[in-house]
């Protein structure tokens, strides 16, 4: 002998005289769009500061060398030496102090010290222009230059330059904070 057990269910909400207990009902929708699109902040380069890298490739009397070192930069808006950048690049539309964390690469063949950078970007802000100086006899000189791809955070460069008829190949790295704004 079999027993089925057969329950029913109801999704029928029952309709009935509620109880007022003076209390406004809160959640009604209107059924209307307000309209309003609100739109999230997109995230931006935060230009104050940078740090980065770079790797020198040369081949000298004492064999083929290629060391690293870290960069850390921070950007001016003012002084001297911004003064003397924006002057040899008025498009330009960031510039930064530059101190390398070595003092010289490569036996010791190269020698690292402070230097600056400027920013000239095209203007969607993608690509551009990023040149290098360095201090000579009369202030600032344009010392190098390499064009460049940004993606609001990262910004790769590759320029070539001879130091006592060696030619050296650096490459490296700026990389920026990409954050919302506050």
């Amino acid at each position: 002998m079999f027993f089925y057990l057969i329950f029913a269910c109801s999704t029928t909400a029952v309709v009935g005289e509620g109880v007022d207990d003076g209390a406004a009902d809160t959640n009604v929708d209107s059924g209307g769009d307000s309209g309003e699109i609100i739109e999230e902040p997109q995230p931006e380069t935060v230009w104050e500061d940078y740090e980065g890298s770079r790797t020198y490739s040369a081949t000298t009397d004492w064999g083929a060398c290629e060391e690293s070192t870290e960069d850390e930069g921070e950007e001016l808006l003012e002084g001297e030496e911004y003064d003397q950048i924006m002057a040899l690049c008025p498009d330009c539309e960031h510039v930064f102090e530059n101190d390398p964390v070595e003092s010289s690469l490569c036996y010791g063949a190269i020698t690292l010290g402070r230097s600056w950078r400027s920013v000239d970007l095209n203007e969607e802000g993608t690509a551009g222009t990023l040149a290098f100086y360095t201090e000579g006899d009369a202030g600032l000189e344009a010392w190098a230059s390499s064009e460049v791809e940004f993606d609001g955070s990262m910004m790769p460069f590759a320029y070539s330059f001879e130091l006592w008829g060696i030619p050296v190949d650096v490459s490296g790295e700026m990389v920026f904070e990409f954050a919302v704004p506050e």
